[in-house]
């Protein structure tokens, strides 16, 4: 069984900061992969860290889907720590 590491970025990447940004959550999210597997077991995980903490993780036989349901994830967590963030400052 093979497993290898490595970050993701792209357009992909490029496209979810955008998502973040107009959602009101600053684009810190990190994106790490990584594969488990050969051939049809090739499994992709995806893990995603915001300002260097976990929010989100995908597992698929995908690596894009894999990474949707990581940002998912990382938005509904990054949004709620936010949105806190925000109604405390406020007070």
């Amino acid at each position: 069984m093979s497993s290898q590491s490595f970050p993701l970025s792209g357009d992909y990447v490029r496209d979810l900061e955008r998502l973040f940004q107009w959602k009101g959550v600053p684009p810190l999210i990190h994106y790490h992969c990584e594969t488990r597997g050969e051939g049809d077991q090739l499994t992709y995980v995806v893990t995603a860290f915001y300002n260097g903490s976990f929010v989100g993780r995908g597992e698929s036989n995908s690596a894009g889907y894999a990474q949707r349901r990581a940002a998912g994830e990382a938005l509904a967590v990054c949004r709620t720590r936010f949105d806190r963030r925000t109604e405390t400052s406020a007070k």
